[in-house]
Formats: C-alpha cells, structure tokens, sequence
C-alpha cells in the first residue's frame, strides 16, 4: 500500500503544478475524446435502422444550382412510380401539434407518409403503427406518441394504445408508440407523429409546390451512382412533360449517413488533428515544467542512486506519476467530453442518440496512458544521464 501512494504523495507536494497539469490534461483530453468519438460514430457506427446502407434522401436540384431543395409532391410521385432502382419511398414535414385536454401543451411533431417508419426500417416499441389506410384524405385520425411523451404524459400506460387523445383540437387514435432510442429524422425531439394526407384535387406543381422532406430505400444491390442516372433520365422526362414547373429541375440522391452528418467530417478531421497537436504541446510544456520541478527533489533523487537505485526504478516512479497525472486528467476530461458531443447533438439532432460509452472510455483512457509516457521516460533518461556524470566525478 506504501508504494502505490507513493506518487501520489509526491505528487501532493507540488499542487500548484499538479493542479494546473491536471486542469490543462483535462482540457486537452476532453477536446480529443470528443473529437475521435464523434469522428468514430460518424465513420463506424450505422444508423439503427434496417440495412442503412440502403437509405438516401432525396432532394429536388434548381437552375439557379441550389442542390438541397424540397420535393413537390407529385414529383416524388413520379420519380417512386418511374423509378426501377427504388424500392420505396417516404415524406414527411415538420409540424408542432397541441395536446388537449386536462393539460394544453404545445410539443414537436411531425406529419409523415403511412409508410415512413417501414422505409426507415423502425417499428413501433407499442402497437401496430401506421397502415395504408392511415393517408386517405377524410380518414379517422391516428397518431403515434414517443416514449418521451408516452412516459411524461401517459405514465407509460400501455393501454393508451387504442385509446384515441385529443390532438389539434380533434381525437386521434394512438396506434403505436415509438422506442426510446428509435431513429428518427429530423429533430430528437419529436413527440407526436400524425399521417401526412393530401387533398385529391390539390395542385402541387406549382411555384410553392416544394416542400417535402425525402427518404427512399435503395433495391438490394443498387448503388446511389446507378440511382442517380436513373433519376437523371426521371428528371428529363419529367422536364418535357411539365416544362412550366420543371424546366431545368433535377433530381439529387445522397447516402442517408452522408445527408446527416457529411457536414462534420471535414471539420471533425480538422479539429482533431489540431487538438491532438494541442494534447502534444501541452505534454511538452508540462513535461519541461516537471523537469524543473524534480530539481527541488535532487536529495531525493540522489540519495536512491546511493542506495542503488537503477534506472528501471526511476522509470517506474515516474511512470507511476505520470500515470496519476494522465489518468486523472482522463477522468475528467471524460465528464468534458460527454458535455461537448452534447452540444454537438443539439445542432446534428441524428447524434443524438449517439451510445458509444466504452469508446468515450476507451479514447479517454488511452489518451491519459499516452500521456503518461513523457512524464515517465524524459525524466527518467534525464535522470541517468545525470547518474552517469556524477559517476565521472566520482
């Protein structure tokens, strides 16, 4: 027991150095940790639906070369009938409905096709979820609740399900509630999902005709290039028979993962490789600093070199410090890095059911051990080179 608290004794004895290695450690390993475990989730981790790799969204291009537009609805309609490559199709649009009732209360939601959860390959934790049927103009209204809300509102009640609850001033009947950690597009905190229905004599190809959001599911063993040129050909066929509305209109297909989180990767890269320099400059002043530090403990020092101490021994004491040092800054540096791809999940609401606990701990802790070398072999060496000159003079 003596010996593993040695450094930190050591280490207690210098606490202003100590407390700022350790802040400065934290910092620089809360940053990294971020960084590579969103890199790691954006690279490695799929999206929790079925064969993702299968899902693009779909957007509409203009002439004026904007490459993200929404889709009219009669567009998309055409592109699914004409379209070989697709095996479905899915819309939706943002909505905020009001939950009426004992308790008025305005929450996130979303109007979205019958069929968009079986595009998306996620099925209700709860109920049947949306049918066919569901999107028929003049149908009796349905809707399906989040866990979130399922468990605020409804004190997870299961036999709500079939109930039908006053949403937007109407009864709907819940047919299904949604997983906690569903995926989900759009925002995370989305609570109520109602069928999106279109009048059957409304006219969408018009000047304010596009306004859908777009997923579709790839046939098995169709790549987005093959889609792509399909929907080229879509798009011109589509450009000659309604030249008024799609003159110029073309048609863009992106990887799902791509569409959601292809923004943070240039940027992701960046940051990391600036805050690995960060981590390596703070360990280089640290060190520098540590050295000057040992100078007050040369009696010390000396005094095991009389008593035979050999350099693996002086090896192993520092690394025991820096250990101490690096660890502790992984710890906290941990509870920083937790915090930052928080914040990051605010703005990529796709990240926020981002699960990787063993990678935030596994990056933190070998950053902390990584650090530790330093601290470990340049005092150690510095150590015997001193040893060997006292020897000369002696």
């Amino acid at each position: 027991m003596r010996i593993s608290w040695e450094p930190v004794r050591s280490l207690a004895r210098m606490p202003i150095f100590t407390g700022i290695a350790l802040l400065t450690l934290s910092i620089a390993i809360g940053v990294n940790t971020a960084v590579f475990s969103l890199l790691y989730q954006i690279q490695f981790v799929p999206l929790a639906v079925e064969e993702p790799k299968q899902l693009v969204r779909l957007w509409e291009t203009s002439p004026e070369g904007a490459s993200e537009i929404p889709v009219s609805p009669a567009n998309i309609v055409d592109w699914t009938r004409q379209s070989n490559t697709l095996l479905d199709s899915a819309t939706w649009i943002h909505a905020a409905a009001r939950l009426d009732g004992t308790s008025v209360e305005i929450v996130e939601g979303q109007m979205v096709s019958p069929n968009f959860f079986e595009v998306l390959g996620v099925r209700p934790a709860l109920g049947s979820g949306f049918q066919i049927a569901d999107g028929r103009y003049g149908a009796p209204l349905v809707v399906m609740i989040s866990d979130r809300l399922f468990t605020r509102r409804y004190g997870r009640d299961a036999s709500i399900v079939g109930q039908s609850i006053p949403v937007n001033g109407r009864d709907a009947l819940v047919v299904g509630v949604m997983a906690a950690d569903a995926f989900t597009m759009g925002s995370p905190h989305c609570d109520v999902w109602l069928p999106l229905r279109f009048h059957p004599k409304r006219k969408d190809r018009t000047h304010v005709g596009r306004y859908l959001n777009v997923v579709a599911r790839l046939a098995p063993g169709v790549s987005i290039q093959t889609a792509q040129l399909e929907f080229n050909g879509i798009a011109r066929q589509l450009e000659q028979k309604y030249p008024r509305f799609n003159a110029r209109w073309g048609v863009r297909a992106v990887a799902l993962q791509e569409s959601l989180t292809g923004a943070l990767q240039q940027p992701l890269r960046w940051g990391a490789s600036a805050g690995f320099a960060m981590l390596l400059l703070a360990c280089a002043a640290l060190v520098k600093w540590y050295l000057k530090r040992q100078s007050r403990r040369s009696r010390e020092l000396a005094l095991r070199v009389l008593l035979g101490s050999r350099r693996l021994h002086f090896f192993q004491l520092f690394a025991a410090e820096g250990l101490v040092l690096g660890l502790g800054g992984a710890v906290f540096g941990l509870a920083l890095a937790r915090r930052l791809v928080a914040e990051v999940c605010v703005f990529v609401p796709q990240m926020d059911s981002m699960r990787c606990d063993s990678i935030f701990i596994g990056i933190a802790l070998g950053l902390g051990i990584l650090c530790a070398v330093p601290f470990s072999v340049v005092p150690a060496m510095s150590i015997r080179l001193e040893t060997r000159g006292n020897s000369r003079l002696r």
